[in-house]
């Protein structure tokens, strides 16, 4: 039986990490990057030159491509790092056999902008990939502590746990350790809606709330978050683990955090396009806030959709605080 094959569909941090982490374990990966002048500038210099550029890449086992076609057909397992504003647009021309016998991996923490549902669910109905076929690969795990090989805790949740040990031998090492979960559905949300919580905390750091509050806040979101997963999602989650409040918990304390960041300047009286044009990285938790709060329309989630009334209604960021104090009382 020949070895599995891996690819990486996606240029952004994540990506490049996961290559990085993937061939520093001794392992070949075939990777697609969109533009050529990104291949041909980490084919010279050996970096991403505009993601984790200082990190120094082992092109003797990377197969990079922008033929998406070929890496996708060259792949038993197929690792989507793409940010999800983009995932239709990319994979939109591809046909539904190029995903037969495949392993569908998502790295994505957010929705599907365009047809209003999880990954999952878009690959479900896009490219008839069958739940046995996906896996979720989730946090806590901020790429710029993985590629320095600082201890992390990655979640793979997959209805066929082989398919998590398959995709845990390229990923896994001293200080890369692996959890299983087969909560598909609630990792995936719980990746999402965790960005559009940063969101929230960035806005109130903006306004100079103190920890306390921030603290506070917090815990009233996990419990939001709690609610909603239980209530659509429901299965034996334990949702205090490392993928739904570790994951909240890193998005919302991290500096590395780009939903925090944004939410940080809007607070600080950016509009919020201002603010999303000075990130000049995509911030999951933008459209996600717009998916979940039309997807869950009716569900208990005041917290989201007060940030959302932010982010797409003008809603002004005093108003915010003041409500979302009286949330928390």
């Amino acid at each position: 039986m020949q070895p599995a094959t891996i690819s990486i569909i996606g240029y952004g941090t994540w990506a490049t990490a996961l290559v990085y982490l993937i061939t520093q374990n001794g392992y070949t990966v075939n990777w697609w990057v969109r533009h050529s002048e990104f291949k041909k500038h980490i084919f010279h210099y050996q970096h991403n030159p505009k993601y984790l550029p200082n990190i120094r890449l082992c092109l003797e086992r990377i197969n990079i491509t922008n033929l998406l076609e070929s890496v996708i057909e060259g792949g038993d397992l197929l690792v989507f790092a793409i940010p999800s504003a983009y995932l239709h647009p990319t994979l939109a021309h591809l046909k539904p056999s190029l995903f037969e016998n495949k392993v569908v991996v998502s790295t994505i923490k957010g929705l599907d902008p365009h047809h209003r549902s999880l990954i999952s669910q878009y690959f479900f109905q896009r490219f008839k990939v069958s739940k046995e076929q996906f896996v979720v690969l989730a946090g806590p795990c901020h790429a710029e502590e993985v590629v320095q090989h600082l201890p992390t805790y990655i979640t793979l949740a997959a209805q066929r746990v082989e398919h998590s040990v398959l995709l845990s031998r390229f990923l896994i090492n001293e200080n890369l350790k692996i959890i299983f979960s087969e909560d598909i559905e609630g990792v995936e949300l719980a990746g999402a809606l965790k960005n559009v919580y940063a969101i929230g905390a960035g806005i109130a750091l903006g306004l100079g709330c103190n920890d306390n509050f921030i603290s506070v806040y917090v815990a009233a979101a996990h419990r939001e978050l709690t609610r909603l997963l239980n209530k659509y999602y429901p299965c034996n989650r334990e949702p205090n683990s490392s993928a739904y409040l570790g994951d909240l918990l890193v998005t919302v304390f991290s500096p590395h955090s780009r939903n925090r960041r944004l939410g940080y300047w809007i607070g600080e009286k950016y509009t919020v396009q201002e603010a999303v044009n000075h990130l000049q990285m995509v911030a999951e938790g933008y459209s996600a806030a717009a998916v979940i709060t039309e997807i869950f329309n009716k569900a208990d989630i005041p917290i989201a959709r007060l940030i959302y009334k932010v982010l797409y209604h003008n809603y002004e960021v005093n108003f915010f605080i003041e409500k979302l104090k009286l949330l928390l009382e």
